[in-house]
């Protein structure tokens, strides 16, 4: 899986958010603000991943164990499908 096609990520003023155009645009209305997790959950996603290696990508990169990495990014992604901005 990865995202749709049409996002830049931005740091704006300190908080870093994700603006939406072409394809995104027509999907997700608005903006999407990311925590410093979301946002390296987010860049991963510009290329194929699974639920699997964003764990781990996510364990590598963070204090975090796996237990709470499996959960934020099955939520994460859990988001991402909601809104349709995932290729699947």
């Amino acid at each position: 899986m990865r995202l749709i096609t049409g996002f830049c990520v931005r740091n704006i003023l300190g908080e870093t958010i994700a603006i939406p155009s072409q394809e995104a645009a027509r999907r997700l209305s608005g903006l999407a603000s990311l925590n410093e997790t979301g946002e390296f959950l987010f860049r991963q996603l510009e290329t194929d991943q699974t639920e699997q290696t964003l764990v781990e990508a996510l364990t590598e990169n963070y204090e975090i164990d796996v237990q709470t990495a499996t959960a934020d990014v099955h939520a994460f992604i859990q988001a991402l499908r909601e809104n349709n901005l995932l290729v699947e």
